[in-house]
């Protein structure tokens, strides 16, 4: 892996709460070649490239920091063999501290930097099945659920059906585009599940959770007390793309 020099934000208190690199190929491209800055649109997370996720939780004052570092730290890996382009994800709602979340899409994982030094966590992923197309867009400015999981083998197979469930009933809702979800392979972050879920609007996401919750009262399921019951810690948000970044 190519040296990362740790940004400056690293040394002023700054938490990067999820560093990892997850399974995705865009179709009809060849590996090898890299994304241009005009390509960052249409990182595609249901293809088999591989995707580098980092997540930060940082203090507002210092926020203008932190973008400066990832825009700049951004243009320069625009420039690298296997880059194939970047999202950048701003926390609008849910209970996580993680306030940003970038997503890079690289050929392999022998092309992504070494992960910056200080990050909290780090993990390679790969993209469950099925896994259809699902192209963000950042001039569309997408809105996403990005729930971050630490699951303990022994609840891994309810959580699995219960998401399974879960994306059943998602699908039948107005604005719903569609979502994936990562699996951790190897690492040391905690975080050994990621799901993402792509709306068409924050007013679908926010419908979409209301209907949720109406759901599970139907069927009797309390996830909420699930979660506790399987011992999983979730790190859970709604958050939008960022097309300045």
């Amino acid at each position: 892996m190519k040296p990362f020099d740790p940004p400056s934000w690293l040394a002023h208190g700054f938490m990067a709460s999820l560093v990892c690199a997850c399974a995705a190929h865009p179709a009809g491209e060849p590996a090898g070649q890299s994304a241009s800055p005009s390509r960052r649109a249409g990182i595609d997370l249901g293809a088999d490239l591989r995707f580098r996720i980092d997540a930060f939780s940082v203090p507002a004052a210092s926020r203008p920091a932190l973008e400066h570092e990832l825009q700049a730290s951004f243009a320069s890996l625009a420039h690298e063999p296997g880059f194939r382009g970047h999202l950048v994800f701003e926390k609008t709602s849910g209970p996580t501290s993680l306030e940003l979340v970038t997503i890079s899409a690289w050929d392999t994982v022998a092309t992504i930097p070494a992960l910056p030094h200080g990050a909290a966590s780090s993990g390679v992923y790969r993209v469950l099945p099925p896994a259809a197309s699902l192209v963000l867009d950042p001039s569309r400015a997408d809105v996403a659920r990005i729930d971050l999981f630490s699951v303990p083998a022994s609840s891994r197979g309810e959580l699995d059906a219960a998401m399974h469930r879960n994306a059943d009933f998602l699908a039948t809702l107005p604005g719903y585009r569609g979502h994936v979800a990562l699996e951790m392979t190897s690492g040391d972050t905690t975080f050994n599940l990621v799901t993402v879920a792509v709306w068409d609007s924050a007013d679908a996401m926010r419908s979409a959770g209301e209907k949720v919750r109406e759901e599970y009262q139907r069927i009797g399921f309390d996830m909420q007390g699930a979660i506790a019951r399987w011992g999983v810690t979730a790190s859970i948000g709604g958050y939008r793309a960022s097309p300045a970044m």
